[in-house]
C-alpha cells in the first residue's frame, strides 16, 4: 500500500483582518470617490484575495459598489464587474482613490500613512 506523504504546515500563520473602526466611522462621512453622491458605503479594496483591511478603503454610491435587483441602469459597471471593467468605464484608478483618502485621513488625524495604496506596507 502506497501512503501519501504528510501535508506541510504554514510556517507563518495566515494574517486576519486589519480593522480600524475610527477610519470607517470617519469616511462614512465622505460622499463617493467617482460620482460625488452621497450617501455612499465603504468598499474594501482586496489585493489577490487577501483578508479585508479598513485601512485600503475607498468610497462608492451604492449603484456603483453592488448590483441589485434594482439597479436602473445596468450597463453603468460596478466595482463588482471586475476592477478592470470598472476603472476604465469611469476612467479612474482605485490604487489612487484608496491613497487619496488615505492621505485625507492621516492629514485630519495626523498619522503617518500605512500602506501605499498597492497592498504593500511601506515602513
Amino acid at each position: 500500500m502506497k501512503r501519501t506523504p504528510l501535508k506541510r504546515r504554514r510556517s507563518k500563520p495566515r494574517r486576519g483582518r486589519t480593522e480600524d473602526p475610527e477610519r470607517i466611522d470617519w469616511a462614512a462621512g465622505i460622499p463617493c470617490q467617482v460620482s460625488g453622491e452621497f450617501p455612499a458605503t465603504t468598499h474594501h479594496v482586496r489585493h489577490y484575495g487577501s483578508p479585508k483591511d479598513d485601512t485600503e478603503i475607498i468610497r462608492l454610491a451604492a449603484r456603483l459598489h453592488q448590483k441589485t435587483a434594482f439597479d436602473y441602469d445596468a450597463r453603468i459597471p460596478c466595482v463588482e464587474d471586475g476592477k478592470k471593467v470598472f476603472e476604465e468605464f469611469h476612467g479612474v484608478s482605485i490604487e489612487k482613490l484608496v491613497r487619496e483618502l488615505q492621505e485625507r485621513y492621516a492629514q485630519q488625524a495626523a498619522i503617518p500613512v500605512r500602506g501605499n495604496g498597492l497592498g504593500a506596507q511601506v515602513n
